[in-house]
């Protein structure tokens, strides 16, 4: 079966937004920064002053990091400091727009991988931890607040799982690939938590498994395909078929790289190797074509609309289908495509596999048959250990309205709510011009939530 660009391209916008390169393990400079705090050339184009905040490049946990100050203090924010992980600096919109609303705001990344180790859903937390004890020390802050956006939002709800109740949480019986002490021991506690655009963190990718059955082919009119608009309505006789043998091959290969992954010497073992390429196959899920499918909410939440009012309703997801989501150029005539991106065998157990049971199915509220404590990136899994306040913000012309009331429903804070901004893309811009300035809408609710009394 082909894959369409339109959701390959949504697919890695989803990562860019998160991910996490490996560690670094030196001690925060605690203390408020200062014209000789060390000076990161590689990130000083990063660096910028408006009228204002002004941002400036220092280390944290030995990498680089970017911090933001307001110029003028606003009275009731200089108590709350946000650390935000994303390990692209030009993936700052969340740093740029609460500076900009009198916040301090540290944005932490991680080093690149080293030769030969495959990334894990825990490669920045030595920065996110330093992170959190640099800002805990600057003079006024009283309590830190993490914020994480797209697949930084699945690793982020780990991090705050891992930092208050320790390695348990990723060591259970169940889990596929569990982490070593080391990687989820003596974490920072935040407190409070926001995440932008929350998905489902592995829970997407067997969704995304190639079926590998010709009758279950999503571009066939009888299917439910209309290549007129390349859209689908898929019937559900189709559906299910589809879902079921997605989650018997979303098992076999997670049985296979176990297989292989105990020849080379467990998930301890330092021997890895190479996938084939795109191992397993991948396919634009189904819901990228059928906007029926993670349509809406089950419960209503706060909607943040266009002409400026705010209600309590069902959430409904307004995104394109995936073809029409812009991608990568296609090659030139006579050009080759670009060669698929090849997966280590460790990469893809710690990041990607999860377990499905044969009831696995994306519904149009709901994404059921998925074990989400197999994975450690099964972000509901990881709420249920998370206890402080938090705040799931939606973008509704994207993905994840669905996924994020799921991570909502999970999480174990007594003071937690989602909340949809009208028409806002994953990168917080309106996808229609009528759906007015979303990004202004988003970050000026996320700067009130951060301000309300007694919250922090």
């Amino acid at each position: 079966m082909r894959a369409r660009t339109g959701l390959a391209a949504l697919g890695a916008l989803a990562l860019l937004a998160g991910g996490s390169p490996a560690t670094a393990q030196v001690s925060p400079q605690p203390g408020p920064p200062s014209a000789t705090r060390p000076y990161i050339p590689r990130i000083a184009s990063k660096a910028m002053e408006t009228d204002r905040f002004r941002s400036i490049a220092i280390k944290v946990a030995g990498d680089a990091a970017l911090l933001y100050e307001p110029k003028t203090p606003l009275a009731g924010k200089g108590r709350v400091a946000i650390v935000y992980a994303n390990n692209r600096f030009d993936f700052g919109p969340p740093a740029i727009e609460l500076a900009s609303r009198g916040y301090r705001v540290l944005h932490v990344s991680a080093p690149p991988s080293s030769p030969g180790a495959p990334p894990t859903p825990y490669d920045n937390f030595k920065q996110v931890s330093a992170g959190i004890a640099y800002m805990r020390a600057l003079p006024g802050v009283r309590r830190v607040v993490v914020a994480g956006w797209g697949a930084g939002a699945a690793t982020m709800t780990l991090y705050v799982a891992l930092a208050q109740k320790g390695p348990a949480v990723c060591q259970n019986r169940q889990v596929i690939y569990p982490c070593v002490p080391e990687q989820a021991s003596g974490l920072a506690k935040p407190d409070g938590m926001i995440l932008f655009d929350a998905g489902p963190g592995s829970g997407s990718r067997p969704s995304q498994v190639d079926p590998d059955r010709p009758d279950l082919d999503v571009h066939s009119v009888a299917n439910g395909y209309d290549p007129a608009t390349d859209t689908a309505h898929f019937p559900a006789t189709f559906r299910a078929q589809y879902f079921a043998a997605q989650s018997a091959r979303n098992d076999a290969f997670i049985d296979a790289g176990l297989a292989r992954l105990s020849a080379l010497g467990g998930p301890t073992g330092r021997q890895d190797e190479m996938m084939a390429p795109n191992t397993p196959p991948t396919v634009d899920a189904l819901s990228g074509a059928d906007l029926t499918l993670q349509s809406h909410t089950k419960q209503p939440h706060l909607l943040l609309k266009a002409d400026g009012t705010r209600d309590e309703e069902i959430l409904r997801s307004v995104r394109p289908t995936a073809s029409q989501i812009p991608g990568p150029p296609p090659p030139k005539p006579g050009q080759p495509p670009p060669p698929p991106r090849r997966f280590s065998l460790r990469e893809y157990l710690a990041n990607d596999a999860i377990r499905t049971t044969k009831d696995f199915a994306f519904t149009e509220d709901d994404i059921v048959g998925v074990d989400w404590a197999s994975s450690n990136l099964g972000t509901p899994a990881q709420a249920e250990s998370v206890t402080v306040p938090a705040l799931l913000v939606t973008n509704t012309c994207f993905q994840f309205v669905v996924s994020a009331e799921i991570v909502l429903d999970h999480l174990a804070s007594k003071d937690k709510e989602q909340v949809g901004v009208e028409g806002s893309q994953h990168e917080f811009t309106p996808c229609k011009p009528e759906y007015g300035d979303t990004k202004k809408r988003l970050f000026d609710y996320t700067a009130d939530w951060l301000a309300k009394p007694g919250r922090f």
